[in-house]
């Protein structure tokens, strides 16, 4: 049947149970409303239909999904508080329809059930034990994805100590049109820390930034294989103290260094190879920490910025080229540069 929490004045609409829905939860209250579900099972194969500015809050418990599961609407899903979310089947929140908010909690399967967003979506202090795929827009602060994270369209941002710990090769991909923003919410630290497990490549964009105004820091840090990017880098111009990559890096679209405090690749051990285009703007300085920086033909340095290779060893075999397009100008190089024979100034 229908349980409907109805659109009137009421400061707080509750139930307070284990409940199993088969029919349809209709929400229409924009006040309070939740299922208070403390100790209990919210187990649902029906209809979740969520208002225009109501938000349904699940509150405690243990969540399970099953066939037959829709969210409709367009309101607001929270499930706060969680044991756990049991997906016994595929879930996918939809464009236009309830933004779905889960805080705390592991999000798993039993049945290789997926989780995709194609809508809106906010993940905190979660651990996600199925493979995700984002079309829309996902943020996710303080979570771990263990499966395979698929970046198809749309922006994942990821806040605070995160990770996509799945250890296979490309076990995380972001396509052509998608955007990766390492998102620092917070002063101090590595306000948004991403460490990915294995290599990947990325044909999409990457955005260090911050969404503060305050001194803040981003990390991506690629625990082991190489970060291929044939897509855009960027290091945001904003006020983050730290923007840095902890990675061996093969750049072969665009690395586009705007941010003007510290800046850097940490290259320990590892290689910097370029084939593509490094352009480091005005008042940015980039530097490569430790390892060697090769500079293939092909590749062009350009910006008016500078570049501190002073720990790393610099052969360049491609462009140096000062300025901006149609315009000269000086670009710094800080540390020793072998000039290969191919190297055009």
């Amino acid at each position: 049947g229908t349980i409907q929490y109805a659109d009137v004045s009421s400061a707080v609409q509750e139930i307070d149970a284990s409940l199993d829905n088969q029919g349809t939860l209709d929400i229409d209250s924009t006040n309070v409303v939740r299922l208070t579900n403390t100790s209990g099972t919210f187990t649902n194969t029906g209809s979740i239909d969520i208002a225009s500015g109501a938000t349904l809050e699940v509150i405690g418990g243990a969540v399970t999904f099953g066939v037959g599961t829709a969210l409709v609407g367009t309101g607001e899903l929270s499930l706060s508080g969680i044991t756990g979310l049991t997906l016994d089947t595929n879930l996918a929140v939809l464009a236009g329809g309830p933004l779905l908010a889960v805080s705390g909690g592991t999000i798993s399967t039993g049945n290789a059930s997926t989780l995709s967003v194609a809508g809106l979506a906010t993940f905190a202090n979660n651990t996600i034990n199925v493979d995700f795929t984002n079309t829309g827009t996902t943020t996710a602060f303080v979570t771990d994805f263990t499966g395979t994270v698929t970046n198809t369209s749309g922006t994942l941002a990821v806040q605070g100590p995160s990770s996509f710990s799945n250890a296979a090769v490309d076990s995380f991909s972001n396509a052509a049109g998608a955007t990766l923003k390492l998102e620092a919410t917070s002063s101090g630290g590595n306000g948004a820390n991403l460490t990915v497990a294995n290599g990947f490549t990325n044909a999409g964009t990457i955005i260090l930034t911050d969404n503060t105004g305050v001194s803040t820091s981003s990390l991506l840090t690629v625990t082991t294989g190489i970060l291929t990017n044939t897509g855009t880098i960027q290091y945001a111009d904003v006020n983050s103290t730290v923007q840095e990559i902890d990675a061996s890096l093969d750049n072969q679209g665009t690395l586009d260094v705007d941010g003007t405090n510290t800046v850097r690749l940490t290259n320990t051990a590892g290689t910097f190879t370029n084939t593509g285009i490094v352009d480091i703007a005005s008042g940015a300085t980039f530097t490569v920490n430790g390892g060697t920086v090769a500079a293939n033909t092909g590749g062009i340095l350009t910006g008016d910025g500078t570049l501190d290779v002073s720990t790393a060893a610099l052969t360049n075999s491609g462009i140096i080229n000062p300025g901006t397009v149609g315009t000269a100008g000086s670009l710094a190089i800080t540390g020793g540069v072998t000039l290969g024979a191919s190297s055009i100034l």
